[in-house]
This record gives structure tokens, sequence and C-alpha cells, in this order.
């Protein structure tokens, strides 16, 4: 962390994270063999334990004030490298519901963020956020063919804009006032996209529905406080 001034902070940070392996029902590597793989020769593999994940994240960017403090902000860039992704999904045939969690052996994310505080006058605030995110499986051996596709669960973009109010009622009461609207970008729920498989039905799939559209959230709330 780099202080020029004392309205400026540039910093940078690196960790690590960690999630336990595990094991899936036992059984679930030969049911899926002998009903996708000898089946008809799906190119899947399950096992009955799945390993550890762990990653490798980096964050550098800069913090700031601005107008004697009447704006702040934050942006930032970050990269991180997840390994053995755990991912778990539902597989369905003649023995019922498989439910089992796989690895992708790499994904990397990369993206910006920016954060910004506005307080125009003495008890309202503006407040806006965005959050762009690139995200790539680069190695997957459980489904090899899903190689650039991207990460399940991630959001392409998030963006949060708002206002908050503060103001007197009396000698005792304040009313406070929030209103912000949340929109979330286009995200994955499976490794398998815009690709065509084929399935334990004869016919074959594509996972083009397995991606949740664009929505948005709008909130609001009104109340009073005292001491």
């Amino acid at each position: 962390s780099f202080l020029p001034n004392d309205r400026t902070n540039i910093y940078a940070n690196w960790g690590i994270g960690f999630k336990s392996g595990g094991f899936n029902n036992q059984g679930s590597a030969q049911i899926f063999a002998d009903n996708f793989v000898n089946f008809f020769g799906a190119n899947v593999t399950v096992n009955d334990q799945y390993r550890k994940e762990w990653s490798s994240a980096f964050e550098g960017g800069i913090k700031g004030k601005l107008a004697d403090g009447a704006v702040t902000f934050d942006l930032a860039g970050y990269y991180t490298q997840v390994h053995d992704m755990q991912f778990f999904e539902f597989f369905v045939g003649s023995f019922g519901l498989l439910r089992v969690v796989s690895n992708i052996d790499r994904v990397d994310l990369k993206g910006i963020e920016a954060t910004t505080t506005i307080m125009p006058v003495r008890g309202i605030k503006l407040f806006g956020s965005f959050n762009y995110t690139d995200s790539e499986i680069r190695k997957n051996s459980s489904r090899p063919y899903t190689v650039g596709n991207k990460s399940p669960y991630t959001a392409d973009y998030t963006l949060n804009i708002g206002a908050e109010v503060e103001q007197p009622l009396s000698n005792d009461l304040k009313m406070i006032g929030r209103v912000d609207y949340r929109i979330t970008g286009p995200t994955w729920f499976h490794t398998v996209q815009n690709n065509t498989v084929p399935t334990i039905f004869g016919l074959a799939a594509n996972f083009k529905n397995s991606q949740r559209d664009p929505y948005g959230i709008f909130n609001l709330r009104v109340g009073v406080k005292s001491d």
C-alpha cells in the first residue's frame, strides 16, 4: 500500500483461497460409466471422490477522496486463477437421480470494478458501482469440450446505482430513505453452454437454456430513527 497524500491510497494484494475435497455417493463413477460412457460414448468423467479447490487471487487499484471528502472513489483490477473448481450437477436415468460434484481443472477470472460515492449536500448521498468479469474455462478433464466456455455461476457484469437520504423531522426524529437499482448480467449455470451433446435419451441436447438473462432488482426503504 502506498499513500502519496492523505487523500489517495494505491494498493495491491494477493491471497490464496481453499475449499476441501470430498466424496460423491458410493458407486457414482461406475453408475455413470455404465449408463453414459459405455452406453453412448459420453465424453464426460465422474469420480467417486472430488479434489480440493484452491485459488490464487491478485488485486490492485486506487482509492481516493475529492472535494474535501464529498466524493470518494475506488477503482481496481483483479485476476484470479481457480484450480480444481468444484462443480455440482445432476444426472438422470434408469438409475434415478444422481447428484455429483466434479472438478474443473482451471478457471481464469479477470476484470475491473469501480465504486463512487457523492455527497452533494448534507444528508444526501449518491452512490454507484460497476463490475465486469471476463471468465474462461482453461482446462476441464471432466468435460474436455467445454474449454473456452465461461465460468459457471459467474455474472458477466453487475451495476448498482442508488441514493440515501437522512433528514431531521424534529429534535428527536430523523427520516431515513434509500433507493437503489441493481442489474446482474448474463450468467451461465453449467459448464456445457452452446455445445450440442448426445444424451441418454437418444436425442442431442443444447444447454443454451442454462444461461440466465440479465435482470434488475429495485429496492426502496423508508423509515425513521432516533436515539
